[in-house]
């Protein structure tokens, strides 16, 4: 068991200097790009550094992936786009966080996806107030689409603005972020941004699963391929905040390309790379927040939809992530609780648990998470392994998943 021990605290050191040196690229959303060749994504002034050891760099883009005037534009027009099916809840904090927002030419347009409940009321009374928010009605959701990438489909026809910013409903922009977006487009003609917002939480749950979607792309995903790599497999998005360029959407083929698929963000990102255009991952946590789920059952129930298919419903990456996280993250705290029993095994798994705390901090520093949350590691990783079996059961069984009173496949 020593022996084992000391094989994971090897394994584990090498993923902290990995998740050090990866959070360098997660560069602050309004980051400039220099329109010359090979030059650098810096971080600006104003800002301190996102991860915990100094910013990189930057990542290195060509001529071809910037304007080819690479003229600034002043004020780039920008569309916010927000699907909303049953946000009665979110939609008017939603909305007034963004009207907060002095600018005159903010285009908000909400389509309201055949919702029981008031979201439609209450769009509709916050656009009587002011020409800046519209509210459109969803048409019937033809065969063969899901639902939120038809919403989308429907806004991108009707969005005027150079720029469109799909937004969730329950995200909340802080102030200043209409012009940290603007700030991060000035001297782009294409492109996409996304990032993970700042996750709010309640319940316990909330807390030990939600920011592991941060987590998993930390120690698994080299962000600087993300922005360098034409290679589809090295993408990441986040569906709550996807800000793209009109001409890209096209060149992508829109929503109309994924309708099917579940996971519409990062298959939009792959269609924006496999298009040629720049796809940026950013830290956006200062300026977007979001709480995407309530209390236990709306976790359980939101990344049980997402879990296996963001694995490409692929059996043996699911089973390699589940032996690979029981053996770093569980049984090092399973043997420091036995270790009363064998003395010698007490060292070892101590430092195994602690440097997974380390890496786990490492990440929620980065993305604005307490510090704290780290020492519940293995119940995080515990909860998102048993999350990931239901999401496999549901797939292999065909029942499909159900979510606001509509069934997935």
């Amino acid at each position: 068991m020593v022996l084992v021990l000391t094989v994971i605290i090897v394994l584990l050191v090498i993923q902290w200097l990995f998740v050090f040196w990866n959070m360098s690229y997660l560069l602050p959303l309004s980051s400039s790009i220099e329109p010359s060749q090979g030059s650098s994504i810096a971080p600006p002034t104003s800002q301190g550094p996102v991860s915990v050891g100094a910013v990189g760099s930057g990542d290195k883009i060509s001529l071809s992936q910037v304007s080819a005037t690479h003229t600034a534009l002043a004020a780039p027009s920008l569309s916010i786009l927000i699907p909303a099916r049953e946000e009665e809840g979110n939609i008017g904090e939603c909305l007034r966080a963004l009207l907060a927002d002095p600018d005159p030419s903010l285009e908000v347009i909400v389509l309201d996806d055949h919702s029981r409940d008031q979201t439609a009321a209450i769009v509709a009374a916050i656009a009587n107030e002011g020409p800046r928010v519209r509210l459109i009605a969803s048409s019937p959701l033809p065969p063969g689409w899901l639902g939120k990438s038809y919403g989308c489909h429907q806004l991108a026809q009707q969005a005027q603005g150079t720029w469109w910013l799909f937004l969730d409903a329950d995200v909340r922009l802080q102030p200043d972020a209409i012009q940290q977006i603007k700030a991060a487009v000035h001297n782009l003609d294409r492109g996409l941004f996304s990032g993970i917002p700042f996750q709010e939480t309640g319940s316990w749950l909330e807390k030990l699963v939600v920011p592991m979607m941060a987590f998993l792309i930390a120690c698994h995903l080299p962000l600087h391929l993300v922005r360098t790599s034409p290679d589809p497999k090295f993408t990441a998005a986040h569906g709550a905040f996807l800000l793209i360029h009109r001409d890209t959407y096209k060149a992508c083929g829109g929503h109309q390309a994924f309708r099917g698929h579940l996971l519409d963000d990062m298959q939009m990102a792959r269609a924006v790379k496999k298009a040629g255009h720049p796809l940026f991952f950013r830290a956006i946590h200062h300026w977007v927040h979001m709480r995407m789920y309530h209390n236990a059952r709306e976790v359980w129930n939101g990344f049980k939809k997402n879990l296996y298919p963001g694995l490409d419903r692929n059996p043996l990456i699911l089973g390699g992530m589940l032996s690979l996280y029981s053996l770093l993250y569980l049984l090092p705290p399973l043997v420091l609780a036995a270790s009363w029993l064998q003395p010698s095994w007490f060292l070892p798994s101590l430092t195994a648990y602690l440097l997974g705390v380390a890496i786990k901090i490492t990440v929620d520093r980065c993305n604005g998470q307490p510090s704290w949350l780290g020492l519940f590691l293995p119940a995080s990783i515990l909860f998102t392994i048993l999350i990931a079996l239901a999401s496999w059961r549901v797939t292999v069984t065909g029942h499909g998943y159900r979510w606001k009173g509509r069934t997935y496949e």
